[in-house]
């Protein structure tokens, strides 16, 4: 039969040592190395390379003598629907722009010629309508002013008519002469 084999007490103690020690011996030593490595925010400098002053307030002057050449990360031409000349530069090289600045001003005079001769041949045109509209007006003024006076004739050559022909028929003897003054006519249709 299997007998239990009993340890001693210091195989026991032992292992527990290598055990529980080496894991506390390693966190020991993690900690010891962490906190002995400079933080992210830190420097190590000799002591030859440090200057101790006194400190007094001054502008601060970052200047670093650089032989470099500059150019820009992208450039944009820009160009004109219509030519003309500069009258002002409103944005001068390097300034910063964003999508809709004025860079410049243009002038153009032929435009502004070609502008002008068009507004004038429009107001011409205008006037011209203008004039037709009125003389179209007086026309039918003048129409209406023949209409109405034809009217009126016709209207006086029905009554004279009308009055001849009751003269006639009252010297016939067909009709009495007394209504000479309330003579109904009718009037034009």
């Amino acid at each position: 039969m299997d007998r239990r084999i009993v340890r001693s007490p210091r195989d026991i103690f032992l292992r527990r040592l290598l055990r529980y020690g080496g894991i506390g011996a390693t966190a020991i030593g993690v900690v010891t190395l962490w906190r002995m490595a400079p933080s992210s925010g830190t420097l190590s400098v000799q002591n030859g390379q440090i200057s101790i002053e006194a400190v007094h307030s001054a502008p601060f002057l970052d200047y670093l003598p650089v032989r470099a050449a500059v150019a820009p990360l992208s450039t944009i031409f820009v160009n004109a629907v219509q030519g003309g000349e500069v009258a002002e530069v409103v944005v001068h090289d390097g300034a910063l722009v964003k999508k809709g600045d004025v860079l410049a001003r243009l002038t153009n005079p032929q435009l502004q010629l070609d502008v002008t001769s068009r507004e004038a041949q429009i107001a011409s045109q205008l006037g011209a309508i203008s004039a037709q509209r009125l003389s179209l007006q007086q026309t039918r003024t003048g129409e209406d002013t023949a209409l109405g006076e034809a009217r009126y004739a016709l209207l006086k050559a029905r009554r004279e008519l009308q009055m001849r022909r009751s003269r006639t028929s009252v010297n016939r003897g067909v009709v009495n002469c007394e209504p000479w003054s309330v003579l109904k006519i009718s009037g034009a249709p």
